[in-house]
């Protein structure tokens, strides 16, 4: 394992801790925890933000929290996309790396391997949504949206959770006539 944590030294956020897992004390080597980043996909900018990863049996851990009820096969792109960021981030090799999604709601650990990735496939569809995405604005050079092409949601439950409510004038006019 030491000789693991060396080649992956370089990466300047690893911290080595003891952790204690069915009285077995176990040293592990944190790579990264909730932290956003991204990695180039032939010019594009592709951010993620993996849960938590790390080094562990010699492997590189790369673990997704899921908290809602639904059990959806989603969490296998998104997977792959850091297997994908794994690889041109740390130079981490398939078969070195473990991917694990655990939903909190079901108490339920799946492990996905690499080997049955299509990584052809996941970057197409990284492709197709930055097509649809560009398709929307009114400048694709320049990323310039016009805020009349977004509809806002009819669902206003949707906009609890809307990361744009600063920017909505639907929600702002919600909240005011709810206080009212």
């Amino acid at each position: 394992m030491f000789c693991l944590f060396g080649y992956f030294l370089p990466l300047r956020s690893a911290y080595r801790f003891k952790v204690n897992m069915l009285g077995k004390t176990t040293v592990l080597f944190w790579i990264i925890i909730e932290k956003l980043s991204y990695f180039m996909l032939d010019g594009i900018k592709v951010y993620v933000s993996p849960d938590y990863c790390v080094i562990e049996d010699g492997l590189v851990n790369v673990y997704d929290w899921k908290a809602g009820k639904t059990l959806s096969d989603a969490t296998d792109a998104q997977l792959a996309c850091y297997a994908l960021y794994a690889s041109q981030t740390w130079g981490v090799e398939a078969e070195l790396l473990r991917l694990v999604e655990y939903n909190l709601y079901h108490d339920v650990i799946k492990e996905h391997h690499c080997d049955g990735v299509d990584f052809r496939r996941v970057k197409e569809q990284i492709f197709e949504s930055v097509v649809k995405m560009k398709s929307l604005l009114m400048d694709a050079e320049g990323n310039m949206a016009l805020e009349e092409s977004f509809k806002p949601a009819e669902d206003k439950r949707v906009c609890t959770r809307c990361k744009f409510r600063g920017a909505c004038n639907s929600y702002e006019m919600e909240t005011a006539e709810a206080a009212a």
